[in-house]
């Protein structure tokens, strides 16, 4: 268990526990238990959204607030302006987060922040399109059934290679950071078009 889920369970047993004691003797026991049970839950739930370390924790790189987080492998890094895509994981298995950067390092981002903007699913090719909540920070994440394919967009990003597949047990997968986003973006695989929207 990380310090992150750590320090949310705490504090959301702090605020039950503290609403069990105010009210104690001013509600019935059963109504005390249900209450205090919904609020250790949805406070759970808001602290994950809202990540109240950023206040005064900033981390040094992505890594760092990735293994706060419990992200334990960050294995690659795309740069953004003003955020950072993690991708985390080993051959087959990844997970993405995206981290805000700060002034003098990197914060935290709550559980919603990464969105699944678009997506394009085809018979030898996966995109997904990504975003960070309430900017126009995107990057695309692109799984190729085989090996690495001749890619680009129409923004002229920077394809990161991060796994060469051999075409037979593994795939090819690609990152970018795409700095102008909008909606007549493509993505050109071994010459055929997609556009993700």
């Amino acid at each position: 268990m990380s310090l992150y889920q750590i320090f949310r369970i705490l504090v959301s047993i702090c605020i039950a526990g503290a609403f069990f004691l105010l009210f104690r003797k001013k509600l019935r026991r059963k109504t005390l238990y249900i209450i205090a049970a919904a609020l250790l839950v949805l406070a759970d739930i808001a602290l994950c959204e809202i990540p109240v370390e950023n206040a005064f924790v900033t981390f040094a790189s992505p890594e760092s607030a990735a293994q706060y987080v419990g992200i334990d492998h960050g294995s690659f890094i795309i740069d953004g302006a003003d955020t950072g895509l993690l991708i985390s994981g080993e051959t087959g298995e990844y997970q993405e987060r995206i981290f805000p950067k700060a002034q003098d390092g990197w914060k935290l981002s709550g559980e919603g922040a990464t969105h699944i903007r678009g997506f394009y699913s085809g018979t030898d090719a996966a995109i997904q399109l990504l975003q960070y909540k309430d900017t126009a920070e995107y990057y695309l994440l692109v799984i190729y059934m085989g090996t690495p394919p001749v890619l680009s967009d129409s923004n002229g990003s920077a394809f990161q290679l991060l796994q060469a597949g051999d075409g037979y047990t593994t795939d090819s997968i690609f990152a970018a950071y795409v700095p102008q986003y909008g909606a007549s973006y493509a993505v050109t695989i071994n010459g055929e078009t997609v556009y993700i929207s």
